[in-house]
């Protein structure tokens, strides 16, 4: 995708050339469908980017403010939408917008795709239609229904109907209020809902004031008794956990819950983490009879990864879940309902599955080093560990025995190596990864 301040890096005029870019890749009569939320900035950059298709002889389904994963299911199921557009405020930063480019199963563009519309952007290279073949600017018919409908059809309803839950729901004053709460009256799910009514103004939020929230949500999880706390992102496709007590769930362990919960339910299946995560994964697995494949660091990898229907889950500890035999593709509200169902078999209570999950002792750590620079780190760093156990995954993970190992990549966005670590304690995991920033530093000073 693309990001910028916006009327600054990201203008209408550029946005009405990306749309050209975009345009000029796609078969000339296709559409592209297109939505955003509430931000007038959105607005703003969305009717530019529209305004650049129809030139390329491209046609454009306007889906209005949607729930990202209802856009994403939109692309996937009308065979003659070849992409889709998703504009956003940047959750971190209310200055910038940010745009995201979808292909026609709904999943991030391949790198050769981003490239060419690249290339076409800086070469001002677009396809002009003639008149009468100019495309369309046409407003989508209830995309939220054709949703709703595949939706309720891949969850056990009358199960989740009669385990009677109450759950508390912080919307986070994004677009999936509404889908979200729409499948719950369908659902029987009592919820008491928080931050449901979109508003432009609260849709970027600072880390400490998103921790200041989770703990007020946590506050009311705990006095409701209720079963399970939910927080969704502004888009709706990322999803943060509070136990029954009103705990905070950290993201790593929240993505074990669910896996978990998954495998006990259908054990023996495939599922699939980031190369990064903790080994607790493998031990959950094992648990299960099933196969866990390990994937990279990123939303590419995981989309990739749940091409494969067969696999029941993919899930990055960040709060991004993906359910292939919906949609090879992160959604919020599909992973929420999931939960329901898996506790609703598991008839136990949140806390107490997480208690017995392995523990898990990780470290994260970061060094600056320049974009130049950081293909001769990352060959240093091989060659250092020639003949260890290496996976050469997203960067290089070495295994150091007894459970503990070290991963080393490339920032993609920033001038940094990034490093996790894992160990058999939480002081060895900081102390593993403090000498291979310390390492990466003296390869870096002499000439990396």
């Amino acid at each position: 995708g693309i990001s910028g301040v916006v009327n600054v890096e990201l203008t209408p005029e550029f946005a009405a050339k990306l749309g050209a870019a975009v345009g000029a890749i796609l078969p000339k009569g296709s559409y592209v469908a297109i939505n955003r939320d509430e931000h007038r900035s959105s607005r703003m950059i969305k009717r530019a980017l529209i305004s650049g298709l129809p030139g390329t002889g491209v046609n454009v389904w306007d889906l209005g403010s949607v729930a990202i994963p209802v856009l994403r299911y939109f692309v996937r199921v009308h065979p003659d939408t070849s992409a889709g557009i998703h504009v956003r405020l940047s959750p971190f930063d209310q200055r910038v917008v940010d745009i995201r480019l979808m292909d026609r199963e709904g999943v991030i563009p391949s790198t050769s795709s981003e490239r060419t519309i690249e290339r076409n952007f800086f070469r001002e290279d677009f396809r002009r239609a003639y008149l009468d073949d100019i495309g369309t600017i046409n407003y989508a018919h209830e995309p939220l229904e054709a949703y709703l409908e595949a939706f309720l059809s891949q969850v056990n309803v009358q199960l989740i109907r009669s385990a009677g839950f109450r759950i508390v729901v912080d919307y986070s004053n994004g677009l999936a209020s509404e889908t979200l709460s729409r499948i719950f009256n369908k659902l029987g799910v009592d919820v008491v809902a928080l931050n449901s009514r979109t508003d432009e103004s609260k849709l970027a939020m600072l880390h400490d004031e998103f921790r200041a929230n989770q703990t007020r949500v946590g506050k009311i999880v705990q006095a409701l008794n209720a079963t399970v706390g939910v927080q969704l992102d502004v888009g709706g496709e990322k999803i943060f956990l509070l136990a029954e007590t009103g705990a905070l769930i950290d993201d790593t362990i929240s993505a074990a819950l669910l896996l978990e919960l998954a495998l006990y339910t259908s054990p023996g299946r495939a599922v699939a983490v980031p190369i990064t995560m903790p080994d607790a994964f493998d031990t959950i697995a094992r648990w299960h009879d099933a196969t866990l494949y390990r994937i990279g660091q990123n939303l590419h990898s995981m989309m990739t990864a749940a091409q494969d229907p067969a696999t029941l889950l993919i899930c990055d500890g960040s709060g991004n879940f993906i359910f292939p035999d919906f949609m090879p593709a992160v959604d919020g509200m599909m992973a929420t309902v999931r939960l329901l169902e898996y506790l609703a078999q598991r008839k136990m209570l949140v806390s107490e599955i997480v208690r017995y999950l392995p523990a898990m002792h990780v470290a994260r750590g970061s060094i600056h080093c320049a974009w130049d620079s950081k293909g001769t780190v990352m060959r240093q760093l091989h060659e250092y560990y020639r003949g260890s156990n290496v996976e050469s995954l997203d960067g290089i993970k070495v295994h150091l025995g007894n459970g503990s190992w070290i991963h080393a990549s490339p920032h993609t966005d920033k001038p940094s190596i990034e490093i996790v670590a894992e160990a058999a304690s939480l002081p060895l995991a900081e102390e593993i990864v403090q000498q291979t920033v310390a390492q990466i530093e003296t390869m870096r000073l002499n000439g990396g």
